[in-house]
């Protein structure tokens, strides 16, 4: 497993909104439609998806 890097600023208020502690994540692995997280203390991997597809009006 990649080591995981310290959250920006955007990701932290995306974690906020998803109801997650950004103190406690690392970010491992960013993709355009999922970001795999890694808890800081207990090494648990999860991962956050995102819709991507785009809003029709």
């Amino acid at each position: 497993m990649k080591n995981g890097k310290n959250l920006t600023r955007t990701q932290k208020l995306v974690l906020l909104s998803r109801d997650l502690n950004p103190k406690e994540w690392l970010i491992s692995k960013k993709l355009p439609d999922m970001w795999l997280l890694v808890h800081r203390r207990t090494k648990q991997t999860f991962e956050l998806w995102f819709d991507r597809t785009p809003s029709v009006s």
